[in-house]
């Protein structure tokens, strides 16, 4: 088990051992105050947003070395990937969009025009064509919204507030802090 973790300009990786919880290991040079992070589910790739740098760095965890540095939108925020590990999803909290890359090419693909900026993005396994995300910086209510892979409708939640979203690990329901 690896962790990841943001700190200054660099994300610092620790492995867990016997004495102690976690070890430093390395550290891996990133942009500009590294914020969230997602694991892709086959473990492949670890992806950084660089909040400041308006970049996603994707790490090579076996590696330890950042291998590419996307270009994104205002403040990278939220993170995630397809339940397949093809597509990685970043959210905005100063843009109205969510960039999409095909994982290993890293070629960016057509964004998502949700038209208000994202605080957090998570999907479910058993819901591979549904993205959830929250809004920020926003006076519209309904902070929780889904966006339909398939169909590319976005569907408000009935919630006024909410600060993140996470699936339980059962995915029967989304837990949030407000």
């Amino acid at each position: 088990v690896t962790l990841v973790v943001g700190i200054g300009l660099h994300a610092l990786i620790g492995r867990p051992y016997s004495d102690a919880p976690f070890a430093l290991i390395g550290k891996i040079p990133v942009g500009r105050m590294p914020h969230q992070l997602s694991v892709s589910p086959d473990g492949k790739y670890v992806a950084v947003n660089n909040r400041m740098a308006s970049t996603t760095s994707v790490i090579d965890p076996i590696a330890m070395k950042e291998i590419v540095r996307l270009p994104v939108g205002k403040q990278p925020h939220g993170i995630a990937w397809s339940p397949d590990a093809r597509t990685l999803f970043v959210g905005h909290e100063h843009d109205t969009y969510i960039a999409r890359f095909e994982a290993g090419t890293w070629k960016p693909l057509k964004p998502l025009m949700v038209g208000v900026p994202q605080h957090d993005l998570t999907i479910a396994p058993s819901r591979p064509n549904e993205l959830w995300f929250t809004l920020t910086n926003t006076t519209q209510g309904d902070v929780l919204r889904v966006y339909d892979l398939e169909t590319n409708k976005i569907t408000p939640i009935k919630v006024s507030d909410v600060h993140d979203a996470y699936f339980t690990p059962d995915e029967s329901e989304v837990w949030s802090s407000s």
